[in-house]
């Protein structure tokens, strides 16, 4: 083999070293970043969740209970084959309801009840906020 040769081959595996370690840190800079989308299915099987994760399910109807004095909310959310008992600090969104789809972000407890730090409420797609639906209304037909 050429000297000329073995160098270039020397130079491509510096590079391609190189490449393999800076996408390795830009990985492993992710790994805190990332998270997950979970049903509440997946979360109750789950063995460890160490990080947050978003679950995403539908408000089971009756379970929403509300402590006034510290804006403390429990509820249930279901993907109609498990239920996952929640439990928030805050103030919920104004299209929360029972029987609407949420996402919350949170912490699985070691008594299996998610911790949510985030509750967001989903709307359907034929949406159309009050205000656009008055003026709609009120517009001559054509």
């Amino acid at each position: 083999m050429k000297a000329r040769t073995k160098i270039r081959i020397r130079t491509i595996i510096v590079l391609v070293s190189v490449f393999a370690i800076g996408l390795g840190f830009i990985l492993y800079s992710f790994t805190d970043n990332l998270m997950y989308f979970k049903t509440p299915t997946e979360v109750l099987e789950a063995t460890t969740l160490k990080n947050q994760v978003r679950v995403g399910g539908m408000v089971v109807k009756g379970t929403v209970a509300t402590s006034v004095q510290d804006n403390h909310v429990t509820f249930q959310i279901t993907d109609y084959a498990s239920v996952l008992a929640v439990s928030y600090s805050g103030i919920l969104p104004d299209l929360f309801r029972e029987g609407q789809g949420v996402v919350v972000v949170g912490r699985l407890s070691s008594n299996k009840i998610f911790e949510a730090e985030t509750v967001l409420a989903k709307h359907d797609e034929k949406y159309v906020p009050r205000e656009i639906e008055a003026m709609l209304k009120n517009q001559p037909k054509k």
